[in-house]
């Protein structure tokens, strides 16, 4: 370093943004911390981790692959980070799904976007479709709107109701969900049938015969919000996404990377699932990522 040092230089160093989510050197700072060794042992879900410890940071290297994380490199990478107006999807799970509970509503909210990104992305790979298994994805992208778009989760579900009469079925929680939307009576003649555990099994199938390690569902801006009067909604959705990745978790092709803020995580109810079994498939980020 030159003494005196040329401090009419630092107006030209580059120091990459202090958001890690719009930093595009974080690849030239990354650093291999205790936390990241921890993820890369991709044996956790849940991701949690104080406000600008790098969190965004991790999810945009995911998205891009990047060299960093070579262990996820021969994933099929599934971005969900859609910001969600709560109040509108509040009142879309009273409209769509008036016979079921919110948590219920949410959860199969979730599992239909989650099976439609997968879907989706599965479209993309090479000479697809090219077996039934293929073909029955490329059906259920075109019953569900067609690939493009990225569509929020209740404008999805907004755009079918209008078009057509949608029968879903799935199992959550245990439970399985048998509803059909339609406002009108003629749209029964132009049904769409939509079963989401035959999604789930033909996409565990695709991924294997593929030779893909697994299909790596990543999920961020969940804590994009405010307090206000529809906080219970914002929480349920968040508890109703961990409830739908501990249904998924038998089915190894499909794993998830929940993105949290840390206490915004400490102020959901685990009881459902078990809080010692949640605590062990959560990953906590003490340390960034990248040279601030």
């Amino acid at each position: 370093m030159q003494d005196p040092f040329p401090v009419e230089c630092l107006a030209s160093v580059d120091l990459g943004s202090v958001d890690g989510h719009r930093d595009l050197m974080v690849e030239k700072g990354f650093i291999l911390t205790k936390s990241i060794n921890i993820f890369l042992q991709d044996k956790h879900a849940i991701i949690i981790g104080p406000f600008g410890v790098g969190k965004s940071a991790l999810f945009n290297l995911l998205r891009n692959k990047s060299d960093t994380l070579k262990q996820y490199q021969k994933d099929l990478i599934v971005t969900i980070d859609e910001q969600i107006q709560f109040e509108e999807l509040r009142e879309a799970s009273k409209i769509y799904f008036p016979k079921l509970s919110e948590s219920i509503s949410l959860q199969l909210l979730w599992k239909f976007q989650v099976c439609r990104r997968i879907s989706e992305e599965l479209g993309k790979l090479d000479k697809f479709p090219s077996n039934e298994e293929e073909n029955y994805i490329s059906e259920f992208i075109a019953r569900t709107g067609g690939i493009g778009g990225y569509l929020s989760i209740t404008a999805r579900i907004k755009y079918l109701f209008e078009k057509v009469s949608l029968k879903i079925k799935a199992k959550l929680s245990d439970v399985p969900v048998d509803v059909e939307l339609s406002k009108e009576t003629e749209k029964a003649t132009n049904r769409v049938n939509l079963n989401l555990d035959e999604v789930v099994a033909n996409v565990a199938k695709i991924i294997k015969d593929r030779g893909i390690r697994r299909c790596t569902v990543i999920i961020d801006k969940l804590d994009k919000f405010v307090y206000g009067e529809d906080y219970k909604t914002q929480k349920n959705y968040i508890e109703s996404l961990l409830k739908l990745e501990d249904d998924l978790y038998g089915v190894y092709q499909i794993g998830f990377k929940v993105f949290l803020r840390s206490d915004l995580y400490e102020r959901l109810n685990f009881s459902a699932l078990g809080p010692d079994k949640t605590a062990d498939n959560t990953a906590v980020c003490q340390d960034s990522c990248r040279i601030n």
